[in-house]
């Protein structure tokens, strides 16, 4: 394959692809105009086929001549030449009819297809409801009689189709008998009424893929339940089987792609046609500006990917804007009239005359334009507003000057600005530190422009299901305005791209004798101008520590949350004022209620500070998804705090629209400790019926996390089993439960011998974060551990089963030593066993084992070690569940080399020798406590 660019995302290898051997295929539907979703598929398949020098066929799928038709296929080839995509050869899937004939009579006579006459909704139904047609068990000859009717296009031919026997009972609804030819009264495109029935396109695509030598079918991930279908198909009538290979659908934001609905739009007059601007075909956003590189660095960067995602437009015209940004032209326009904009008048004598500047500033080898230089120039009203007397104005194409009179009308607030007057300053060539201005000569020959930019064509960034798109059809989309440019922009062509000096690059749409029109190219920082128009959405740092401003109201509520720590909005939070009114619900609250989701170490706040800087909060701040664990108000207040809550209040980082059911009422009939969370409990969950009475029959402690409670985790019937039977200590934490994660058997007793302080933190725990034999390990660094949570001698009961918390994170803040250990092994105990107490500890969950501290990595060497020096060591389970390396003989743990080198070095040494250094370090912990190393001794008679 090519070489990847840095910018390009990452491909996937062909299976069984071979140098110069790969063909692939473009097969478009002749139905419509070529969208960005159809330039997606059009651009991968020429990467691969240029990837391994290879062919590309594009292949017009006309097998529905009721939507196709001649011009469309016109516009496909014109739009395919404008993405720059070449193809070797072309072909059409009725060039296949007769063949295609052959094989569906060749099923019918091995018995492998029936023709059926249900009709189309009866049979339906009994696809979904995995019922056999009553004509799946007609004889070969009664089938081969109606297909005849088929062939003639009789009305009793025309009340059948014909379908494949695969399987009615399969879970994949597409093997459930499809059908594969069907008739059509339409004449077709090119063989006019030669044939009255057609194949479906999941029938035709892999016959005509072996037929024509494919290797590769490149299709989206929406056809993944076909791919069965495509390979049954070839087996049944023993073709070559190319390989699939699937892709992304791209989905983009604030449009639609829908052929239908993109016809509506064109037929309502909503847009002026399919090449609009607004509209997302080829033709259309080529003619907004993108350029095919841009596009096709869009796609590449995207790479292989099958994760459907909606992507935002911003996206592809920041692309776009790094490839024309280097090589487009710069001219000079100003926002105004002759009569609106400001004069400038040079004291100095300037001669006027054109001056060749180059048309890039970087390019000054380059071509270039002509530019009236005069004494008196134009600048437009909001940079002479900046004007002030003595200060080094920069124009651009000229240099620096400085301001030595500003002149204003006679008004209010000293009146308009009238005209000023500067002084060159052209050997000052400091450029850094002033302010640019673009300018025009006021008696060169300026002409007015026109210019056009388009809003999103839907006012919404990504259509809901159950929502009316045509209600979200943004009709006030084009905004006109008028630019005075300089004369050489008259030079331009319709379709070029150039920079108007600090303001955008736009393309040029429209330049006769007596007009101009350009259309203003997105720059990929729309989410940036709607943050600079929105301040509460600038993410302002702002010092750890320092006194905060609390004294606003509720129209500084942007500058507010902006003066704030960055660490404190972390939460999921919904601040319209759409839910309800807020400000007077939240002053009713208690102060110590307001115990969200954030970071509230002392790296914040100082800890006994927080509570009384929560409750000085203005009552609006506080719409967030909330930890309200016992430790923010006494239990015995909890519910009847919630029960006054409205239940408009809990909208926060969950979907309850009401496309779920009718969730006002279900949440209001909830115990108030319900809403403890902050959930996804969407449809996806569980069916819509089910939910409520699943959810209200759970202990109400249950609400006190953020979980993924979808069907991913456990099976919908086993669920509210499993949850229902966990102690009411478990649930308040937002943790991923799923099997993955630990034994279901083991997790209630894990969970029930921790204290409750342990569930104070809000972590990403699922099993996308790292390997799922790490999982354990992760879980014990992920909490808050501090002496600030717990005693520190309460800390090895805290732990609960050492088989979860492998670890020695900070347990004792005065042990230094610790800081190297983040994994704990369980060890048999042994007499030759020998240890440092900042190595090893007892496990006071069992009594047979000690805590050996080893990095992660020497915790899966040390087996391997020890087996070189003669013992057979190996991690086994007890009883308990704990896992315990056994069989270690003679093990003598030094952390000297750990200090050093951050090793362990492990050795062997005889008994007698371990017994003697046993002693030792027995005398040397009296004399030197806990620099001396423990002793631990041989299991006691009285123990046994």
């Amino acid at each position: 394959m090519a070489k990847q660019t840095r910018d390009e995302g990452k491909f996937v290898e062909l299976e069984g692809a071979e140098m110069g051997k790969v063909v692939v295929r473009f097969p478009p539907e002749a139905s419509g105009y070529l969208h960005i979703g159809h330039a997606k598929a059009a651009l991968l398949n020429q990467f691969y086929q240029q990837s391994f020098s290879g062919q590309l066929i594009l292949r017009f799928d006309d097998t529905n001549p009721a939507k196709e038709n001649a011009h469309f296929e016109e516009v496909i080839e014109e739009d395919i030449r404008r993405l720059q995509v070449e193809w070797d050869r072309m072909s059409r899937t009725s060039d296949h009819f007769d063949a295609l004939l052959d094989f569906c009579e060749q099923l019918l006579s091995t018995g492998k297809a029936y023709v059926d006459d249900t009709e189309a909704e009866q049979m339906r139904k009994e696809r979904e409801e995995r019922v056999e047609s009553r004509n799946r068990g007609n004889a070969v000859e009664q089938n081969m009689a109606l297909w005849g009717q088929m062939l003639k296009g009789s009305e009793r031919g025309q009340q059948c189709c014909v379908r494949v026997k695969i399987d009615m009972r399969h879970n994949n609804g597409a093997l459930r008998d499809p059908t594969i030819y069907r008739c059509k009264s339409e004449s077709h495109v090119r063989h006019g009424d030669k044939y009255k029935v057609y194949p479906t396109y999941d029938f035709a695509c892999p016959i005509v893929d072996s037929l024509e030598g494919v290797t590769h079918a490149l299709r989206t991930t929406e056809y993944m339940d076909r791919d069965e279908q495509y390979y049954f198909i070839c087996d049944a009538l023993g073709l070559r089987k190319p390989r699939i290979w699937a892709f992304a659908r791209l989905n983009m934001t604030h449009t639609v792609m829908s052929k239908r609905k993109l016809t509506w739009l064109v037929e309502q007059g909503i847009v002026s046609g399919w090449d609009d601007p607004r509209m997302p075909t080829v033709r259309g956003i080529i003619r907004r500006g993108l350029t095919v590189e841009g596009l096709k660095q869009f796609i590449l960067a995207q790479g292989g990917s099958r994760s459907v995602v909606t992507m935002e437009w911003d996206k592809v015209w920041a692309f776009n804007r790094k490839v024309i940004d280097p090589v487009a032209s710069r001219y000079t326009a100003l926002d105004g009239t002759s009569a609106t904009l400001v004069p400038v008048k040079i004291r100095q004598f300037v001669e006027e005359e054109y001056r060749r500047v180059p048309l890039h500033p970087k390019k000054p080898d380059g071509d270039s334009k002509e530019v009236w230089f005069s004494p008196d120039l134009l600048v437009e009203r909001t940079d002479a507003d900046c004007f002030k007397v003595g200060d080094t104005v920069t124009f651009v194409n000229w240099g620096n000057m400085k301001v030595a009179e500003v002149r204003r009308d006679e008004g209010e607030d000293g009146g308009r600005m009238a005209s000023v007057e500067v002084d060159l300053d052209l050997d000052n060539k400091d450029y850094k530190k002033t302010m640019k201005v673009t300018w025009l000569a006021n008696h060169a020959e300026n002409f007015a422009i026109n210019t056009v930019r388009y809003d999103h064509l839907i006012s919404k960034s990504i259509i809901g299901k159950e929502e009316d798109w045509k209600e979200l059809v943004n009709r006030d989309s084009v905004h006109v305005g008028t630019l005075l440019a300089e004369a050489a922009l008259k030079s331009v062509k319709c379709g070029d791209i150039f920079q108007i000096q600090r303001k955008t690059f736009f393309i040029c749409d429209e330049n006769t004798s007596t007009s101009m029109t350009l259309i203003e190219i997105p720059d990929g920082k729309e989410s940036k101008k709607e943050t600079e128009a929105n301040p509460s959405l600038i993410k302002t740092k702002t010092p750890k520590t320092g006194p905060i401003d609390l004294t606003i109201d509720e129209s500084d509520f942007p500058t507010f949350r902006a003066n704030l720590p960055s660490t404190f909005f972390r939460c999921s939070v919904d601040e319209s004022s759409a839910s309800f009114d807020f400000p007077t619900f939240r002053a009713n609250l208690p102060s110590t209620f307001f115990r969200c989701s954030v970071d509230e170490s002392s790296a914040s706040f100082e800890n006994n500070d927080f509570p009384t800087f929560r409750a000085n909060l203005p009552s609006f701040f506080s719409r967030c998804s909330v930890d309200e664990s016992p430790r923010s108000l006494r239990n015995s207040d909890f519910p009847t705090f919630r029960a006054n809550l409205p239940s408009s209040f809990f909208r926060r980082s969950v979907d309850e629209s009401s496309a779920s059911f009718d969730f006002p009422t279900f949440r209001a009939n909830l115990p108030s400790t319900f809403f403890r969370c902050s959930v996804d409990e969407s449809s996806a969950s569980f069916e819509n019926n089910d939910f409520p009475t699943f959810r209200a029959n759970l202990p109400s402690t249950f609400f006190r996390c953020s979980v993924d409670e979808s069907s991913a985790s456990f099976e919908n019937n086993d669920f509210p089993t499993f949850r229902a039977n966990l102690p009411s200590s478990f649930s308040r934490c937002s943790v991923d439960e799923s099997p993955r994660s630990l034994r279901n058997s083991d997790f209630p007793t894990f969970r029930a011998n921790l204290p409750s302080s342990f569930f104070r933190r809000s972590v990403d725990e699922s099993s996308a974060s790292l390997e799922n034999n790490n999982f354990p390990t992760f879980r014990a660094t992920s909490v808050d551990e501090s002496s600030q949570s717990l005693r520190n001698t309460d800390f090895p009961t805290f732990r609960g089963p050492s088989s979860l918390f492998q670890t020695s994170v900070d347990e004792s803040p005065k042990s230094p030593a610790c800081k190297h250990f983040r994994h704990t092994v369980l060890v048999e105990k042994s007499p030759k066993l020998a240890y440092k107490p900042k190595l090893i500890r007892p496990n006071p969950a069992s009594p047979s084992v000690v805590q050996l501290g080893l990095r992660r990595s020497q915790r899966t060497r040390l087996p391997r070690l020890l087996s070189h020096m003669g013992q057979k060591a190996q991690y086994k389970h007890d009883k308990d569940g704990n896992q315990v390396l056994v069989g270690v003989s003679e093990v003598v743990v030094n952390d000297r080399l750990l200090k050093k080198h951050r090793m362990l070095d492990i050795v062997t040494a005889s008994r007698k020798e371990q017994e003697s250094k046993h002693r030792k370090q027995i005398a040397k912990r009296k004399r030197r406590c806990q620099r001396t190393m423990h002793h631990i001794s041989e299991v006691d008679e009285e123990e046994d």
